[in-house]
């Protein structure tokens, strides 16, 4: 038994919008180029960065180092860690943000421990650290930093290189 189909059940399949009603696809809307971001005033250096999970920067306060995680408040300043980048952080201070570049003479500071010659392979290698597989770091030591950030000096330690 074959049902034919009356111009009306013809035109009632055709107006159904079996795959989605199609939707035309906007003009990408063009972003204004960002400001540029002033250095900060604030009476703190940036020492170090460390990468990882999560990454922290050294920052030096009235003379004391400590490391601070994003998100994470200056103690002696109003300033919030925005963002760790690799060679500078951004602050959030008094509602703006600024600019906490690494020290000029971290960044051309480059650790030798042996005085005596060293191949060029090995002076490439300390240069430029090889990317590595992430370092699993027990449970028990995740939970205490978890808690504590600043015992993180309980397994590190930094030692400034002076010239």
């Amino acid at each position: 038994d074959a049902k034919t189909f009356d111009k009306n059940d013809v035109q009632l399949i055709s107006q159904q919008n079996w795959f989605g009603k199609y939707q035309p696809v906007a003009a990408p809307v063009k972003q204004p180029e960002p400001a540029p971001v002033a250095e900060t005033r604030l009476n703190v250096v940036l020492r170090g960065i460390a990468f990882g999970a999560r990454p922290g920067a050294v920052i030096e306060e009235g003379g004391k180092q400590q490391v601070y995680l994003q998100g994470e408040r200056l103690g002696s300043h109003n300033a919030v860690i925005e963002e760790i980048n690799r060679d500078h952080v951004m602050l959030c201070y008094q509602g703006k943000i600024e600019r906490l570049s690494l020290v000029e003479e971290e960044r051309s500071t480059v650790a030798v421990t042996n005085k005596k010659a060293i191949s060029d392979e090995v002076k490439q290698a300390v240069a430029e650290p090889a990317v590595s597989a992430p370092v699993e770091i027990p449970t028990a030591v995740r939970q205490a930093l978890a808690k504590d950030p600043q015992k993180i000096f309980n397994y590190i330690q930094l030692t400034p290189v002076r010239k």
